[in-house]
């Protein structure tokens, strides 16, 4: 007889669940931090919930949502680009082509 569990993402993006997207760690890649946003897609997030979890949410975990977690004035960002719409396909947040890191630009393959 085989069981089924249900899966550890089976409460993705409904309602009541929060959901954020883990931290920057010294051993986490930036590559993998992207695919996350796959994942959560993959396992019934919209890649609005996905990006929303990465940002406001993570900033609400912390504590610091009035000083990072969305861009707004006043508020410490950095930002990063992609030709292509995340929230037709997630998978161009792989693909980052700018990035602006406190205040500098790091990356533009945009010119």
């Amino acid at each position: 007889m085989q069981r089924k569990y249900p899966s550890p993402a089976s409460g993705l993006g409904k309602r009541g669940n929060e959901n954020r997207f883990r931290t920057r760690c010294w051993f986490v890649s930036a590559r993998s931090q992207s695919k996350e946003f796959e994942y959560m897609v993959q396992f019934g997030m919209t890649p609005v919930q996905a990006l929303h979890a990465a940002t406001t949410e993570a900033a609400k975990l912390m504590g610091w949502e009035n000083r990072v977690g969305s861009l707004e004035p006043g508020k410490f960002a950095d930002v990063v680009a992609v030709s292509g719409d995340p929230l037709v396909g997630v998978t161009e947040l792989e693909r980052v082509g700018f990035v602006m890191n406190g205040g500098q630009v790091v990356k533009n393959n945009f010119q």
